[in-house]
């Protein structure tokens, strides 16, 4: 089936040949549940942390001009959204996005897990990591199993927006789409 497809390609090719038969069965052959979202959506406070991240690449100044960048979209968003409440700023400046071996994000795991936040917010797919079945294993695996909204500010991605069909397709494809152009365009961790 993959006959003239580039080897490096191959298994994102595969893997999303399994995402869409996934989604298919899943909305079309399966009774979904119905809750009243819209009254919980309205009443439920979100203690977010704010995760940024910028790899080592950017230099050695205190604190990157990334970050700080970062900061303010994020507080930006937080502000618009009387639901949302920040709760913690973690920041990995200077570490790579293809793991998740960084320290504030295992800080931030460890709130999750103690219950003091339930919202992780970032700027993009990107900023949370360049490893797309790793990042696509948080996303759509652990943090709903956690309870834990999840939100990429510029991406437009809100797992507590009500997940539909494109979704579930889009986000593992954007994320399959960033890692392979930064990895083979830019420096950038």
């Amino acid at each position: 089936e993959c006959t003239g497809m580039p080897e490096q390609h191959v298994g994102a090719f595969l893997f999303f040949r399994y995402r869409f038969h996934q989604i298919f069965v899943n909305n079309f052959f399966c009774d979904k549940r119905a809750g009243n979202m819209q009254n919980s959506k309205e009443t439920k406070i979100w203690n977010a942390t704010l995760y940024l991240r910028l790899s080592r690449d950017d230099g050695d100044k205190e604190e990157s001009n990334s970050i700080t960048g970062q900061r303010e979209l994020l507080r930006d968003f937080i502000r618009t959204r009387p639901e949302l409440r920040e709760y913690a700023v973690r920041i990995d400046d200077g570490f790579t996005g293809s793991n998740f071996d960084r320290p504030s994000f295992k800080k931030m795991l460890e709130d999750v897990k103690a219950g003091r936040t339930n919202c992780i917010i970032v700027k993009d797919l990107l900023r949370f990591g360049r490893n797309y079945l790793d990042a696509g294993k948080y996303i759509e695996k652990i943090f709903p199993f956690l309870g834990v909204r999840f939100i990429a500010v510029n991406d437009n991605y809100d797992s507590f927006g009500g997940k539909n069909a494109s979704d579930e397709l889009v986000i593992p494809f954007k994320n399959v789409l960033d890692f392979q152009l930064v990895g083979s365009y830019s420096t950038h961790g």
